[in-house]
């Protein structure tokens, strides 16, 4: 219900992890439980995006990203 869109909270505004906007080729990936490329170099814990919502939990390194839960 609308009412209650109102009083959720975004966690990418309140959160203090790193972000990882995916394409769809990293979304495929994603949706088969499979590592990517990382392309900005990010380290740790992430969260991965689609369109500014939070589809998974993952941890890169230099190299890959990992999924670790996914959200969808």
């Amino acid at each position: 219900p609308k009412e209650i869109e109102g009083h959720l909270i975004d966690p990418i505004s309140v959160l203090k992890i790193n972000t990882y906007e995916i394409n769809e080729y990293e979304y495929n990936k994603l949706l088969n439980g499979n590592q990517f490329k990382n392309r900005r170099n990010l380290k740790d814990t992430i969260l991965l995006t689609k369109d500014n919502k939070v589809v998974a939990i993952a941890t890169a390194n230099e190299n890959i990203i990992q999924p670790r839960k996914v959200l969808l």
